[in-house]
């Protein structure tokens, strides 16, 4: 009976251990890939480029405020460059209504196209170092690289500690030749890892800039 009673205990303490051994607890993480389109490249897949990992709380209560001030920096940019072109827009008409002797003219207007062109070529620059600015100082839970096949993962290795279930916000940057700006991916870890690609798609609609046709701060035809 003892016998009986020692097999059954074995049997029932083997088959908890399997049930357990199949039933551990799976390491959490997020990984991904940053995948950009470009004119004349089609998607790509970036190597080497930053990302980030946010807590989502952080992004939902901060992003209006990143949001507004963006736009009166925007704002502040735009009313110079209305200034610039009232005042170009004003010397065209002089010289067409001059007729003639506009030599002087015509030297103050290329004066002030070139002026133009230069504050193009310079608000271009201030708009994006304004997106790195705000990356950068946003608070963030870990930053990493992609690797050489383009991928990324925060996991236990990368973060010091166990990812735990909750809402995430993935954070990178885009630079293309025309358009720059932050993508923002939310994502709602559970009891499965997540695996993911952060596109063109999550591109923020109000942390971005595109550079229009013959705005690119390039030699103007005068």
């Amino acid at each position: 009976m003892n016998k009986s009673l020692t097999r059954l205990w074995l049997s029932i303490t083997l088959i908890s251990l399997i049930f357990a051994t199949g039933c551990s607890k799976q390491e959490l993480f997020i990984e991904g890939e940053v995948v950009m389109s470009y004119v004349n490249v089609g998607d790509k897949t970036l190597i080497d480029h930053p990302v980030f990992l946010l807590a989502d709380s952080v992004v939902s209560q901060n992003l209006e405020r990143w949001r507004m001030g963006f736009k009166a920096e925007l704002k502040a940019i735009d009313s110079v460059e209305s200034r610039l072109n009232f005042i170009i827009d004003s010397l065209r008409k002089a010289i067409a209504n001059a007729g003639k002797n506009t030599e002087a003219l015509e030297k103050i207007f290329m004066a002030y196209n070139d002026t133009l062109n230069l504050f193009y070529k310079e608000r271009n620059k201030y708009k994006a170092s304004l997106l790195k600015t705000l990356i950068i100082q946003l608070p963030k839970l870990k930053g990493i690289k992609t690797n050489q096949q383009g991928k990324f993962r925060f996991d236990a290795a990368t973060l010091g500690t166990e990812l735990k279930p909750g809402k995430y916000v993935l954070m990178s940057g885009y630079d293309a030749e025309r358009q720059s700006g932050i993508l923002f991916q939310t994502v709602e870890l559970t009891d499965k890892p997540i695996r993911t690609q952060l596109t063109v798609r999550d591109i923020d609609p109000v942390l971005n800039f595109y550079v229009e046709q013959g705005k690119e701060g390039v030699a103007v035809q005068k």
